[in-house]
């Protein structure tokens, strides 16, 4: 039971207790593919594998995102440590 409890922990959100409201194509990869332990280990085999798969898929979507994101960022000029208020507002366009 304490293992299964342990499990379980790692099935909430660490960031947004109350449920995420970040834009879809803002969610990483952590979070539009996680899913807990106790789920996976009773997935068929065929499922696991598709569930990999998938995995994958939204990892390389990923990293593209944050490859033109770090293009259009550097292209601006834009950094955190510099301009914070012009990465909020970059963020809150639909690029």
């Amino acid at each position: 039971m304490e293992n299964e409890d342990l499990k379980l922990s790692y099935s909430t959100c660490q960031f947004f207790y109350n449920g995420c409201t970040l834009k879809p194509s803002f969610k990483s990869a952590v979070c539009r593919t996680f899913i807990c332990m106790t789920i996976e280990e009773s997935l068929s085999e065929t499922k696991q594998d598709e569930l990999q798969y998938w995995n994958r898929v939204f990892q390389k979507e990923e990293k593209d995102f944050q490859a033109f994101h770090v293009k259009e960022l550097q292209k601006r000029n834009i950094n955190l440590l510099d301009n914070p208020h012009k990465l909020i507002k970059y963020f809150q366009e639909d690029v």
